[in-house]
């Protein structure tokens, strides 16, 4: 299992997002059945592959943006209340189980690379 930090930013001027690779744990374990990442698209999500040493796809999932966050509030009629917000830039943690011959991780959106994480150095 590996678990990445990272920190994701999006240039609403120009539209880009920027992901950047604070460390990585690898480490024996499994991940909990409870997750949010799935292996269907959804609008907005990012897709994370294990590639092998040729680069070549070995498993692939989806993850929500982290750059959406959901807040919950109490309003003036003291009801709560939730809120979806758009950040600017985050800090996310994810836990990835490696298969057989995983050698790097990709980030993708929208069918372009953000991130690649060497699994060896």
């Amino acid at each position: 299992m590996v678990f990445l930090n990272c920190s994701i930013s999006h240039d609403s001027i120009g539209q880009e997002y920027k992901m950047d690779l604070i460390d990585k744990i690898i480490t024996e374990g499994r991940v909990k059945q409870t997750t949010v990442n799935s292996k269907t698209y959804e609008q907005d999500n990012f897709r994370y592959c294990l590639l092998n040493k040729n680069y070549q796809i070995i498993s692939f999932s989806y993850m929500p943006n982290p750059l959406d966050k959901t807040i919950e509030y109490v309003d003036e009629n003291g009801l709560l209340g939730k809120r979806s917000i758009r950040l600017d830039s985050t800090q996310f943690s994810l836990r990835i189980p490696l298969a057989t011959g995983s050698e790097f991780v990709s980030f993708e959106k929208d069918n372009k690379q953000l991130l690649l994480v060497d699994l060896n150095k």
